[in-house]
């Protein structure tokens, strides 16, 4: 966990990170907190920083614990995953320090005393020796019961036996209730001295990511067990998710909300935009990837056709509301078909033609296929070019204007267009039009393709779609 708000902080962060971080060590009751934010949003890199903001400011005030429940929901035992990584980090040992080794062994001596109570692995093995020992206990009074009927079991014996196990089993296990209630009792105590002279904050991340039994059952953990002054708790997880999880363990019946706000004390909300007039974060977030890719930044950076790449590019995802998790995944393709074919050196129309079709691939799988396919709505191109379906209002009043490539957006929607077939009429004349005169997408089509091979002419539209549907497959087969 290197990430720091001192290397990036492009969404300007910072200062909500300082406010968390005075709050949790402050005597206000803020536990257990939750950090919200939407799939791809950037909480658990937000997480990071947050905790190495508070290891750089406020050095050894507090034991900083982190965990990713989604690396651990296999375990079945949330209880167990909290108090290791709570061991690992407030009695950490080499081989060289044997004093640590005992701090560290008694510490797990306690927990697990205090803890046991709540394993399942354990109740399930303890329930089963339990039966087992009952019905060795019973034998011979099963036994005297055959003697006495001789020749049948009669219900008499069957009811007897069953009473007697029930009432041992039921003794046994009001025994073990009472047993669990000094344990919780005394795991809480241990917490309380180990956090004694410093608090322990536990941030437990990818919440959301859990199966939802998991998930549960952690809050319920924290809920029943962490309940102390010493030990405070930041989720990191995205709200939505968790209530649904909440709804997946209890139904529909229960009040999601309701039962999270009766021991969430505080929600923050990751904001999208770092400010009202900056552009979006994922806007941000994809340009910084470039520049960390040698591929990508020699493919959009060095060249005159810069500026097309940046409109076309920040255009389309500005419409789409794009997670930092999809930015990944888009720049990831790129690098990828770049890589395999061998370098960046395209002219600009194949470039152009690249970035849209991953861009489609990442964010529109569906809309690409329908355009492959000379079924897509020109409805939907339009809310994925341009965030809406009014696309003539960004064109001129002139009747003769053909976008190009100082309008690389509309110029790409009018191209894509010759490959829609409903509502085409909205935004063109429709292509079976008996009219002589090209339609605005026809004419997009031949410039476009004219920019790399001026010699085609207007007669050749058909073909030209055609080919535009070959290249676009083509790309397709790359990534």
């Amino acid at each position: 966990m290197n990430a720091t708000f001192a290397d990036q902080d492009d969404f300007n962060r910072r200062p909500l990170a300082e406010k968390i971080s005075r709050l949790l060590q402050s005597d206000l009751d803020v536990s257990p907190m939750i950090i919200d934010g939407a799939w791809g949003t950037g909480k658990s890199i937000f997480c990071q920083k947050l905790i190495n903001l508070m290891n750089e400011t406020s050095p050894d005030t507090h034991h900083l614990v982190y965990i990713d429940a989604f690396r651990t929901d296999h375990t079945g035992e949330p209880l167990l995953v909290l108090l290791a990584e709570i061991i690992k980090v407030c009695c950490p040992v080499n081989n060289d320090d044997v004093a640590a080794q005992e701090q560290r062994k008694t510490l797990i001596n306690k927990f697990a005393a205090g803890a046991k109570f709540s394993f399942k692995t354990l109740l399930k093995a303890g329930l089963g020796h339990l039966l087992k020992q009952d019905i060795e206990l019973l034998s011979d009074e099963w036994e005297a019961i055959l003697d006495d009927t001789g020749k049948e079991l009669g219900e008499k014996a069957i009811d007897a036996g069953v009473d007697k196990s029930i009432e041992l089993v039921t003794a046994t296990l009001l025994q073990e209730q009472i047993e669990s209630e000094k344990n919780l009792q005394a795991l809480q105590q241990t917490l309380k001295e180990v956090a004694s002279t410093k608090p322990i904050i536990l941030f437990i991340d990818e919440l959301d990511r859990c199966r939802p039994d998991y998930a549960i059952d952690m809050l319920e953990i924290i809920k029943h067990v962490f309940d102390i002054p010493e030990v405070k708790i930041v989720l990191i997880t995205n709200l939505a998710q968790l209530r649904a999880a909440v709804n997946h363990r209890y139904g529909d019946i229960v009040d999601s909300h309701k039962y999270l706000d009766k021991f969430i004390r505080l929600v923050y909300t990751l904001p999208k935009k770092s400010s009202p007039n900056d552009p979006s974060v994922s806007i941000q977030y994809f340009w910084d990837k470039v520049e960390q890719s040698n591929n990508l930044k020699q493919a959009f950076s060095n060249s005159s056709y810069s500026n097309y790449y940046l409109t076309l590019i920040d255009t389309i995802l500005d419409s789409n509301s794009v997670s930092l998790r999809e930015i990944e995944t888009i720049i990831r393709n790129l690098e990828i078909y770049f890589y395999l074919q061998g370098g960046t050196n395209y002219d600009f129309t194949h470039k152009i033609l690249v970035i849209t079709t991953i861009l489609l691939h990442c964010l529109k799988p569906s809309l690409l296929q329908d355009l492959l396919n000379w079924r897509a709505d020109a409805n939907e191109l339009a809310r994925f070019i341009k965030g809406g379906a009014d696309i003539k209002k960004f064109l001129p009043i002139d009747d003769g204007f053909v976008p190009k490539y100082d309008n690389v957006d509309l110029m790409m929607f009018y191209i894509l267009l010759s490959l829609c077939r409903v509502n085409i009429e909205n935004y063109d004349r429709h292509p079976i039009d008996t009219t002589s005169e090209p339609t605005l997408s026809q004419l997009c089509v031949n410039n476009f393709f004219r920019k790399a091979n001026p010699a085609l002419i207007l007669s050749h539209t058909n073909t030209l779609i055609t080919s535009l549907e070959n290249e676009i497959e083509e790309i397709l087969t790359v990534i």
